[in-house]
């Protein structure tokens, strides 16, 4: 029975505190610590739990060798430590040498500052690793154990996209200096005079322009920039490039075109009406691009139509409509929209007046060449009818010969000699 008891109790019993040190004798929390060990011959070997350290770098574990025979126990156990990207290991003997069991890994005190472009610090939180994550101070600090290795460390603000390489190989201060970019935006109206408390975004930030029109950003973690602006019922994005330059200007044109000078011509079957338009403003938003010119009409009250105005000289626009012969009046206005969608109309409608059916007429001056051809050949047909009365007149009384009365035509048949041929004188022989 002694035996047999005895050989139970066999093998060894250790409750094992694991000390996780670095180069400097400073304890190491957060590190991942196992042990493995033999359990017994046959058996074979046993692996705890992994467990991380504490605050003071300790870990616990108990281990257990089952083997029958006491020379036969391996009292070996081998302590993993893992951290960071390295892993390290310590053999330890059961029941041989003193507690806490310490493991000095290969890593150094690390002191991180993150600060920004003007070299300000920030409080922010730092990825090691895509593993650790860390807060700096608002000093901006923050402290770690890092191993003898290469690392990335990573500024987690807002969408900012850098990463820094670093390589330790003893205890250093890695200075972050985030890539941020700081930017001045000035609102202005057409004419140059500064709008008070317009919005203006920027990524995730957003401010009122004071009353010179300004809105100042920090931080900004992007060179290539959008600004949203919004005012009253205006709306404007505009893009910058912080690498060329940190002031930015927008305009807000709030006035509508002027429009003047409104003329109507006919040619032909065309109705032509130019007009001068103009954008005033130093800083006017223009007559181009997203501008919108056009001349709304009416016919006989009944057909409806617009179209555009096209620029045909300085500040001088038209726009030409196709009259129908049987038009008799035509309505038009002219809406002129800048380019920041202000809106000018007409302030009159016109009235063109048809009184001929027909819409094909002469020109004016070949009009009056007519109406003279027509005067002269009446006055020539006048000449001529005179003429002519008189010519017959002359005729009748001078000209033709006069015919003897009717006495006097037979006195004459009676003294006429018998034998008219006697009355011929005969020729000497």
């Amino acid at each position: 029975m002694l035996i047999i008891i005895s050989s139970l109790f066999a093998g060894w019993y250790e409750e094992v505190e694991v000390r996780v040190l670095d180069k400097s004798y400073s304890p190491v929390s957060n590190a991942t610590v196992y042990i493995q060990w033999e359990i017994s011959k046959t058996r074979g070997n046993a692996t705890t739990k992994p467990s991380l350290t504490n605050e003071k770098g300790r870990a616990y574990f108990k281990l257990t060798n089952v083997e029958f025979k006491d020379s036969d126990a391996n009292k070996d156990y081998i302590v993993y430590v893992e951290y960071q990207n390295s892993k390290f290991s310590k053999k330890f003997t059961a029941n041989t040498g003193v507690m806490p069991r310490t493991v000095v890994i290969d890593a150094y005190p690390v002191v991180i500052r993150a600060t920004d472009n003007d070299n300000k610090p920030m409080s922010i939180k730092i990825l090691i690793d895509n593993k650790i994550e860390l807060t700096t101070d608002q000093n901006g600090y923050a402290e770690c154990i890092m191993t003898a290795e290469e690392h990335t460390i990573k500024p987690i603000f807002y969408d900012l996209e850098q990463v820094k390489q670093v390589k330790i190989e003893n205890r250093t201060t890695i200075n972050l200096k985030l890539e941020l970019y700081s930017f001045n935006l000035k609102v202005i109206d057409e004419n140059g005079q500064p709008i008070e408390k317009a919005s203006v975004t920027i990524g995730p930030f957003l401010y009122k322009t004071d009353q010179n029109g300004s809105a100042q950003f920090y931080n900004l973690t992007k060179k290539n920039i959008w600004a949203q602006i919004n005012y009253q019922k205006y709306s404007i994005q505009a893009s910058f490039d912080l690498e060329k330059s940190n002031q930015g200007t927008v305009v807000i044109d709030r006035t509508p075109p002027l429009i003047k000078d409104i003329h109507t011509t006919r040619e032909g079957d065309k109705l032509q009406i130019r007009a001068v338009i103009e954008d005033p403003g130093k800083y006017a938003s223009g007559l181009t691009g997203k501008a919108n010119l056009k001349l709304i009409y009416k016919i006989n009250e009944e057909k409806e139509g617009f179209v555009p105005m096209y620029l045909v000289a300085y500040n001088t626009y038209e726009a030409l409509i196709r009259i129908d012969p049987d038009t008799k009046n035509i309505k038009y206005t002219i809406e002129a929209t800048d380019a920041n969608s202000n809106t000018a109309v007409s302030s009159d409608v016109y009235v063109l007046e048809r009184k001929e059916s027909s819409i094909t007429q002469e020109p004016q001056n070949r009009q009056n060449l007519s109406e003279m051809l027509n005067t002269q050949n009446i006055f020539i047909f006048i000449i001529l009818i005179i003429v002519g009365i008189g010519s017959y007149y002359f005729y009748k009384t001078k000209i033709q010969p006069k015919q003897p009365s009717s006495g006097q035509e037979k006195q004459f048949q009676q003294s006429a000699p018998k034998d008219i041929f006697k009355a011929v004188p005969k020729k000497n022989q």
